[in-house]
């Protein structure tokens, strides 16, 4: 336990989990298991459409799932398009979980470390995303850059993100000054935005909560 008077420190212990449940939770941050599972099957089919649509995504296309989780989506693009997907994640627990849930030779977990040590990872992707992930990471200036990085030119990455910060700590879920859009808006070419349909959004608020930008690698 931390000292009453020791300040915060980036804590990713909370996304250390052993269970696919445990994983769906906190990745949806519901615990509500009905409300988890609601949110699951109406919100993953509907971003896996835009992903594809988006991103123009074939068999042939490689994909970056930045801060795969469990590989939600991973999975469904694979089975819908065909696609090869790498996922990252800081969770050992969760790269774990996320090769057994998707259950496909097209799909590869890393490590953070080692994405950031390449993030062109076997000669650089077609196409990322980000979904509800930069929120809670620690240093969203660095990792920005890193996706845009991975990319080929013309790639393209598509930001789902809440409009505020919520990063684990040692004491809690906490704000800070990074805004995620503006670092984004420095390190890619803006191509469009969208909205995110009330209907889709379990959660209440949701939907004006979440922010949805698409863009380009110059």
């Amino acid at each position: 336990m931390p000292k009453p008077d020791e300040p915060p420190r980036y804590s990713p212990k909370v996304f250390d989990v052993a269970t696919a449940e445990a994983a769906r939770a906190i990745i949806l941050q519901a615990e509500d298991p009905t409300e988890v599972e609601r949110r699951w099957s109406v919100e993953t089919p509907w971003f896996g459409r835009l992903i594809r649509h988006a991103c123009a995504l074939g068999p042939e296309s490689r994909v970056l799932d930045f801060g795969c989780g469990l590989g939600r989506l991973s999975k469904w693009l694979i089975d819908a398009v065909g696609c090869r997907v790498v996922g990252v994640d800081i969770s050992e627990g969760m790269r774990k979980l996320a090769a057994d849930y998707v259950g496909s030779a097209k799909f590869s977990a890393v490590a953070y470390e080692a994405f950031r040590a390449d993030p062109a990872w076997g000669g650089g992707f077609d196409a990322a995303f980000a979904c509800y992930v930069l929120q809670h990471v620690e240093r969203p200036d660095q990792d920005l850059p890193a996706i845009a990085a991975a990319l080929r030119p013309g790639g393209r990455f598509l930001l789902a993100n809440s409009q505020m910060r919520w990063v684990p700590t040692t004491q809690g879920w906490a704000r800070d000054h990074f805004d995620v859009v503006a670092l984004a808006n420095a390190s890619f070419v803006g191509v469009e935005g969208y909205v995110f349909p009330p209907e889709i959004a379990v959660l209440p608020g949701l939907d004006a909560e979440t922010v949805l930008h698409l863009y380009r690698r110059p």
